[in-house]
């Protein structure tokens, strides 16, 4: 079995009865892998060790514990795009960074999501300072990448 499939399972046996998910397993190269959860509720720094725990744990009863120098285990930052459809229950009310399949890209506030289509708020800059707000509804299946936007 490959280290990215043991790693899978390893990790599937920590996340089993929470409301934890895989998000992505990166850079399995040079002894190294990078690890993002998330979960319905967010992920906790708690989460993340217990996890990392567990993996190192059983790759030590498995004799892998020489395959890997560096493991990371994180939840998805900002710079992250959302990848799933159960990512965007907790980000409603945030604000989104959206690229569509078409390359139109689009700034909004996350209303709601359902059945696999979000509500945005955008906000639409007219002449001067005058601002208009548009609801407008998109498919998941519609968007090429949507990022959570840090505002101040």
């Amino acid at each position: 079995m490959k280290l990215a499939e043991q790693l899978k399972v390893y990790i599937d046996e920590a996340i089993a009865d929470t409301n934890l998910f895989i998000v992505e397993i990166k850079g399995i190269t040079v002894k190294r892998a990078m690890i993002l959860l998330d979960g319905d509720e967010g992920v906790k720094i708690e989460d993340c060790a217990r996890v990392s725990r567990h993996i190192n744990q059983r790759m030590e009863e498995d004799g892998l514990s020489e395959a890997l120098i560096s493991l990371e285990v994180s939840s998805p930052g900002v710079d992250f795009p959302l990848k799933f459809e159960r990512q965007y229950p907790q980000h409603v009310g945030r604000t989104l960074a959206i690229k569509l399949l078409d390359g139109k890209e689009l700034e909004g506030k996350l209303i709601s999501i359902d059945a696999a289509v979000i509500a945005v708020e955008e906000k639409i800059k007219e002449k001067g300072k005058k601002v208009s707000l548009n609801n407008i509804s998109l498919a998941l299946s519609e968007i090429a990448e949507a990022k959570i936007k840090v505002t101040f």
